[in-house]
């Protein structure tokens, strides 16, 4: 995906960051911003209760299969699991 196809998804839909790490919580977080994206959500594998960054929420992903037109960008840095979150998807 390059700059501006990245610009596109993120003028039309919403933005989750599957991934609570430090892959997501700062290498995507600041991507995404830059390229003007309405992040609505985190979500990862490790859930905790009443996680937020930078005021974004960390969801099940059981809520976040529940949410319509958003896009995932997976930020992990395990390829095995990157491919395992794609087939959930």
């Amino acid at each position: 995906m390059n700059y501006q196809q990245l610009e596109e998804i993120c003028s039309s839909r919403d933005i989750c960051i599957w991934g609570y790490g430090r892959v997501g919580k700062s290498y995507a977080y600041i991507t995404l911003r830059c390229a003007a994206a309405n992040i609505l959500c985190y979500c990862d594998n490790n859930f905790r209760k009443n996680e937020t960054f930078m005021g974004i929420p960390l969801l099940r992903k059981e809520e976040l299969l529940e949410k319509s037109n958003i896009y995932v960008f997976i930020a992990i840095r395990d390829l095995t699991a990157q491919e395992e979150i794609s087939l959930l998807l």
